[in-house]
């Protein structure tokens, strides 16, 4: 069937790239101008009228073309890979690791040790599991390649990012969880890990003051400060024992909203943030100090947070579905019938719908208890790994 792909510009290589990849090189493919949200429709006909940017062709011409141009040979020959690569590569020193890391942008420009045998040896002494063993599969990206990886090749990461060996278990559940760091947005996005359980203790991560730095740039881990919540951890909320040692990853941290208290006004501040989260459900993140008052005005568990929170975020249909992410990754959901999504696509403009159910939200108690603080992420809940398993 005759297609042509319609890109932004700013697309262009990771389109081809992508298209490659999946064995079809030649796909025909045709691109506008970024942005498209929030233009007039006088600049969008623009768009059209005016020319690709990427082969300067006016757009609609290359739109035609790809429609009625015959295949060709080498539109059918496809694309194959050698995926095979060497254990072991031609010793070299450190600062020509670090220099071919920097040439190709491999990095983001941090130190980097060289994986010695020794080096990597070393680090599997902190894992019972065989260094075949496969821990797990993902990609870079959606629709891109999904690569697997074995034990050593994990470690031989954790060695190259300067890891103990000692962190080595915790590492492995991460990598356990087949979830990517690199998320890919226009906007930015990261993950997010917590640490339950004795492992906090045991390599030395700090849950108390100063365990939340900034992580706008970064990947964020923190461990939950279980000793001096009034509440369950977060990995017995999710079924393991409070003597397991876990990690919990989530993805998004598209927003980060923040204040203190509870105070007399907490309510009305609480609802003014969930009803900005939009597309990313809350996870709470509270210093001691505001789980132990919150508890003090009668809500005594996470639950009832949790539950006070889902009631609580709330919009009219209008506004709930009016956001990017909503349009583009909710609404088709709702189309197709998937609840609880289709009845809030059934509802009138001015109807109040719920944001989110309960098993979205998440609650963390981590800080120092210098300041009553908390802090709400825009966060999706993925899944919670055996630190335990790995060792």
């Amino acid at each position: 069937m005759p297609s042509v792909a319609v890109h932004t510009h700013v697309f262009a290589r990771v389109a081809k790239s992508t298209a490659r990849l999946r064995g079809i090189p030649t796909l025909r493919q045709a691109f506008v101008p970024q942005p498209v949200v929030g233009r007039t429709p006088p600049e969008l006909r623009g768009y059209i009228e005016g020319s690709d940017q990427v082969s300067g062709r006016p757009f609609m011409q290359e739109v035609i073309d790809g429609l009625t141009r015959p295949l060709d040979d080498a539109d059918l020959t496809g694309a194959t890979f050698e995926r095979t690569t060497p254990r072991l590569v031609a010793p070299d020193t450190d600062e020509n690791l670090r220099k071919l890391f920097l040439d190709n942008r491999w990095t983001d420009f941090l130190p980097i040790v060289l994986p010695t045998e020794e080096r990597v040896a070393e680090m599997l002494k902190a894992t019972s599991q065989p260094p075949d063993k496969v821990v797990g599969r993902m990609r870079a990206g959606n629709f891109r390649e999904t690569w697997e990886y074995t034990v050593e090749k994990v470690a031989v990461n954790a060695v190259m990012a300067g890891a103990r060996p000692e962190y080595f278990p915790v590492i492995l559940a991460l990598a356990a969880s087949n979830t990517t760091s690199r998320q890919g947005s226009t906007t930015s996005m990261t993950c997010l890990g917590v640490v339950n359980g004795p492992v906090r203790h045991e390599i030395g991560m700090n849950c108390g003051i100063g365990a939340l730095g900034n992580p706008l740039a970064y990947s964020l881990a923190f461990a939950e400060n279980e000793e001096r919540s009034p509440w369950q951890p977060l990995h017995v909320q999710k079924g393991f024992k409070p003597t397991d040692s876990t990690v919990s990853v989530f993805v998004g941290l598209r927003y980060i909203q923040e204040g203190f208290g509870p105070r007399d006004t907490w309510e009305a501040k609480f609802r003014r943030c969930l009803s900005a989260t939009a597309y990313l459900p809350p996870l709470v993140v509270l210093d001691p100090i505001v789980a132990r008052l919150f508890q003090s005005r009668g809500i005594n568990s996470k639950q009832d947070l949790i539950d006070w929170c889902a009631d609580n975020a709330r919009l009219p249909a209008r506004d709930y579905w009016d956001d990017q992410w909503m349009q583009t990754l909710v609404r088709p959901r709702a189309a197709a019938g998937v609840e609880p999504y289709a009845a809030k696509l059934k509802a009138a403009p001015d109807e109040i719908v719920q944001m989110y159910e309960p098993s979205d939200i998440n609650v963390v108690v981590v800080g120092g208890e210098t300041q009553g603080a908390w802090k709400i992420f825009g966060a999706n809940y993925v899944t919670t790994v055996s630190v335990d398993a790995w060792r």
